[in-house]
């Protein structure tokens, strides 16, 4: 038998549904930048920033502490899988209240439910 490590996942998505999922990506990507509703030391997930940099600045903080005889404790989280666990109507109840437009917010349920 094969290994199964040598297959990749498939995408059951359609060719226009990707194209449309880039569209709303996009315009969900711009609603965020022009509102300032992610902060500016956001790296995970955001278009053009490595998380390097945020990486470095984390570590030189903490070495700046334990420099200083500070205790540091560090908590690391994995939300790699959020999507599959959030309640949905909390995630939808919160892009409304960040402006974004019923339009915007219907399409995203629907994208939810088509991944459920």
């Amino acid at each position: 038998m094969e290994d199964p490590e040598n297959y990749g996942p498939v995408s059951l998505t359609s060719g226009p549904g990707k194209i449309m999922e880039k569209i709303i990506l996009g315009t969900i990507e711009r609603h965020f930048e022009n509102n300032a509703i992610i902060r500016h030391s956001q790296h995970g997930f955001t278009k053009g920033k490595s998380c390097l940099p945020n990486l470095i600045s984390f570590y030189d903080k903490v070495t700046h502490l334990a420099d200083e005889g500070k205790a540091v404790d560090v908590l690391f989280l994995d939300f790699s899988r959020a999507f599959d666990t959030v309640l949905h109507s909390i995630l939808l109840d919160k892009l409304s209240s960040c402006g974004m437009s019923r339009f915007m917010v219907c399409w995203v349920k629907n994208w939810l439910k088509g991944r459920a």
